[in-house]
């Protein structure tokens, strides 16, 4: 296998060569961009590397226009290990050829230690020390400690997530700020970017280590200085686009903040006329953050590292549209709207997130039989069309739990909304709203229930509960429910314990640690446990079902029902429909599919409540055929699980606009009038169907 390598890259694998692998060959490139292996020049046409890999060098010594054009030019590139942490514009013509791109984090270290040291000097005020030296004056001087301190860290990447370990050693409360959360952030708060605001005037120090994008160009201007407190220290140790640097000498001006620690400017080299130069309150270190002496080394190290994952299949370490690159910030997410369909929205997803991430969300329990069910039986079901009925165009709109929406389509809840997007379940809710339904928000959420709520406030919104609490807890939880404006609840009760999920042990995943979980205080122990094995409260019955739901007057269904005579208990205790699932295959394996037992709940409910339905619906044609058997609405998971992680509320949109298109162009073709004149005669089953007959229209 070939490496393409520039010179210094070359010089640090030669070290490394007995960790390369003997079919490993260097294809050196010089400064001018001659091309050397083992020491003899070769034209461009006569190396085919599927490798290539530079040290920071390439950004200095003047060689990166020729490095970037060649990499351009190269047919047989797989990968490219990137000296740089952050995504560069260039990239994306790599990933759109289908290389795959790899950032290097060696900076961190380097980096958090500067922004200790100025910030510790600055609070030591060290240039007391120098003049009272100089004035050979014994005077002692107080200093402010960082102990007790708050930190605002704007951008919890690697960088971010390195200055805050050594800020929280030193004792300070650390709150962290970041598009894209994945849960494992090192900081005592997180908070989403709507907030930030507020963050700003509790904070002592504000480090800026966010990447430069279109939403962070600018981000600190007038409103965010009149915020900060006027003894608190600011340090950019991102880009100078960050700042709005004549608002920034202005606020200096009024002490507000106090000093200003800036590595970076808007415009590099520094103007000799600029006066951050002699401000008072600024310390300036141009481009020093990142001058640690073994950034080099720990390049190569990682180049060695992600060489075997890439030759061996393994996820690559730090890799560009992965949840697994800590501190890399994803490459801009696709224009929503050119996804033509839902196939697409999943394979940008599975290329955005992390093997683990995406096990997360699609797998199943044990073998997986229930998952595979789930989608196996639609295709037990055939559609018999009518035709020149004369029907109209097809009438969608409906209603679940008292709750309006213009499609039966509604978002089932899924946890891990942290793990996808940095707007996590807000963007859902958003997306869902534009398509003029609801996404069922869950109880495991980055943020609070409440926030939620007022995210939802212009379309009544539905709350799950799940039933692993002690019933105190529970109502606690239903009067915020309440408090927080929802209209409804759906309470599940098929997770009495976590499924065997054999996906997330293989892979050594617990989701539990890497989730934010913005419903439950860390110190409270409430919090369900995602890997569990062990119940956190009593047995539930649904007698004590009952109780619980009579502290709330919001309507409620019962989710997990797959029975005739679940069905019938809930209905027995108030429950105001039945939501038939099987928890998308994750809780008990060897379930039967959800498909084969709706005729059963929804005959047995009759016109005693409503009857909600998912598991495995991944098209329009899937949604029809069970609201010909009954169900009122169907919930979709996965696929705007899926949405969210490739564009966020505009990939959650997409995902239910291309499924509510398919939905009402085969109910033309079925020629009936709309969801209302749906029923079972609309399907037949084939000969070798199992349970779950339409009940209507011949076996053929």
């Amino acid at each position: 296998m070939q490496v393409l390598v520039n010179e210094h890259a070359g010089a640090l694998l030669d070290a490394r060569a007995a960790d390369l692998g003997d079919d490993i060959q260097l294809v050196r490139m010089t400064p001018d961009g001659r091309l050397l292996v083992e020491g003899r020049e070769r034209a461009r046409g006569d190396v085919q590397p599927e490798v290539a890999f530079a040290s920071a060098h390439v950004l200095t010594d003047g060689s990166a226009p020729v490095w970037l054009a060649l990499l351009d030019e190269l047919p047989s590139l797989r990968w490219l290990q990137s000296p740089a942490a952050g995504h560069l514009a260039f990239y994306d013509a790599l990933l759109a050829r289908g290389v795959r791109v790899t950032g290097a984090h060696v900076n961190a270290i380097p980096i958090a230690e500067y922004v200790l040291g100025a910030v510790l000097a600055d609070a030591q005020r060290v240039d007391e020390w120098g003049r009272a030296r100089a004035e050979r004056a014994w005077r002692p001087h107080q200093f402010r400690e960082i102990a007790g301190t708050t930190w605002l860290i704007v951008g919890v990447g690697a960088i971010g997530s390195a200055v805050a370990t050594r800020a929280a050693a030193f004792g300070a409360h650390t709150i962290g700020v970041r598009r894209r959360p994945i849960g494992t952030e090192p900081v005592d708060e997180m908070i989403h970017p709507d907030d930030l605001l507020g963050a700003v005037g509790r904070a002592d120090v504000v480090v800026l280590a966010a990447p430069a994008t279109p939403e962070t160009d600018g981000l600190v201007g007038e409103e965010f200085l009149a915020t900060m407190k006027p003894a608190s220290v600011l340090v950019n140790v991102a880009r100078g686009s960050l700042i709005d640097e004549t608002a920034l000498l202005a606020a200096l001006d009024r002490g507000h903040p106090s000093r200003a620690i800036l590595d970076v400017f808007a415009t590099e080299p520094l103007p000799a006329d600029s006066r951050f130069w002699d401000h008072p309150r600024v310390v300036l270190t141009p481009h020093s953050s990142a001058g640690g002496t073994g950034r080099h080394a720990r390049v190569a190290d990682l180049f060695v590292e992600n060489l075997a994952r890439f030759r061996s299949g393994r996820p690559l370490l730090h890799e560009f549209g992965s949840a697994e690159a800590v501190g890399a910030e994803a490459q801009a997410a696709p224009d929503a709207v050119d996804f033509a369909v839902a196939a697409e929205i999943e394979d940008e997803a599975r290329r955005r997130l992390g093997r683990e991430v995406w096990d997360f969300i699609g797998g199943g329990a044990g073998d997986e039989d229930t998952l595979v069910e789930n989608r196996r039986a639609f295709s037990r079901f055939s559609f018999r069309p009518r035709l020149l009925t004369g029907a109209p165009p097809p009438e969608t709109a409906t209603s679940f739990l008292g709750v309006a929406v213009a499609t039966p389509l509604l978002v089932a809840p899924f946890a891990g909304d942290s793990l996808l997007h940095a707007d996590g379940y807000r963007a859902v809710i958003e997306g869902a709203a534009r398509v003029g339904t609801v996404a069922i928000v869950p109880e495991v959420t980055a943020e609070p229930l409440e926030a939620l709520g007022r995210a939802a406030r212009e379309r009544a919104a539905i709350f799950q509960l799940s039933l692993r609490h002690p019933d105190d807890v529970l109502v606690a939880i239903l009067r915020r429910v309440a408090d927080a404006g929802f209209a409804a609840v759906c309470v599940t009760a098929d997770a009495p314990v976590v499924g065997v999920r054999r996906r997330d042990r293989g892979n050594r995943f617990s989701a539990g640690s890497r989730m934010v979980l913005g419903n439950f205080a860390p110190v409270a122990g409430q919090a369900p446990s995602f890997m569990g094995g062990g119940h956190s409260r009593p047995p539930m019955s649904w007698a004590s079902l009952r109780d619980v739901m009579a502290a709330s007057s919001l309507p409620f269904a019962v989710k997990g029902v797959l029975t005739a005579p679940d069905a019938r208990a809930a209905l027995d205790i108030g429950a105001a429909g039945v939501y038939v699932s099987n928890h998308g295959g994750r809780q008990l394996d060897g379930a039967p599919a959800t498909l084969d037992q709706l005729a059963e709940v929804v005959d047995e409910v009759g016109d005693a409540g409503e009857v909600a339905f998912d598991g495995g619906v991944r098209s329009g044609p899937d949604a029809v055929k069970a609201l010909a058997l009954g169900a009122r609405v169907v919930l979709v998971g996965r696929p705007a699980a899926w949405g969210l992680a490739a564009a966020g509320a505009d990939g959650v949109a997409r995902a239910l606009e291309i499924l509510h298109e398919e939905l009402v162009a085969t109910l033309a073709l079925l020629g009936v009038a709309g969801i209302a004149a749906l029923d079972r005669s609309a399907l037949q089953t084939h000969p070798s169907a199992g349970p779950g007959g339409a009940g209507g229209g011949p076996r053929e």
